[in-house]
């Protein structure tokens, strides 16, 4: 159970240390505006990841407990 709090609690973290708006990423490009971190799509699919891994770790641990 500590396992499971321990990513939701590391998942909140990163989300919220994501949309912040101070961070910001490097652009390449000096003509476009930067954007922030949460607008790249590697990102996104490393949270989305993150939080699957969340989800189905205590989805597994409420069947086993139902057992």
């Amino acid at each position: 159970m500590r396992v499971i709090l321990l990513r939701s609690t590391t998942l909140e973290n990163a989300l919220r240390d994501v949309q912040s708006p101070r961070v910001r990423s490097v652009v390449k490009d000096a003509q476009q505006p930067q954007v922030t971190i949460i607008e790249h799509a590697d990102v996104k699919r490393m949270l989305l990841a993150q939080k699957a891994y969340c989800e189905g770790a205590l989805a597994l641990q409420l069947y086993c407990a139902s057992c």
